[in-house]
């Protein structure tokens, strides 16, 4: 068994993130915690860091050139901010970067259906709306 979490509008504070996997995982020792999100707020990283320092096996983090907004939050920004702690993933940065590079060219093909139309960037108004996904 695992147990995931899933924010799906993006509104997991890095504060209540810590406080809920800690909690979970005190409960929960054996289980696999996953935690999915979204950035729609600009806080997806913080929050991810605070769920992998609180204990969760997994966070869903995408690609830098497709993450933030109503993506996942940005792998290369998680991965580096982990490098040097107990929790460094050991994934080479360049590799990342490289990823992010092609993935950017390929997204620039499907520009004209992007959600840019209604969101432009991450806002903070998630928390005071609670829509998911730049409707």
């Amino acid at each position: 068994h695992i147990l995931c979490i899933k924010d799906m509008a993006g509104v997991l504070k890095p504060q209540a993130a810590k406080l809920l996997v800690s909690a979970l995982r005190s409960e929960l020792p054996n289980t696999p915690i996953h935690i999915h999100t979204h950035d729609t707020s600009g806080n997806g990283v913080a929050a991810m860091l605070e769920c992998a320092y609180a204990g969760a096996d997994v966070v869903d983090v995408a690609v830098d050139s497709m993450s933030g907004m109503t993506s996942q939050p940005s792998m290369g920004a998680l991965v580096a901010a982990l490098q040097n702690t107990p929790l460094d993933t050991g994934l080479d940065m360049e590799a990342i970067s490289n990823i992010s590079l092609y993935w950017e060219q390929v997204r620039g093909q499907y520009a004209p259906f992007e959600a840019t139309a209604t969101m432009k960037t991450d806002s903070a108004d998630v928390y005071t709306h609670e829509i998911p996904g730049g409707q």
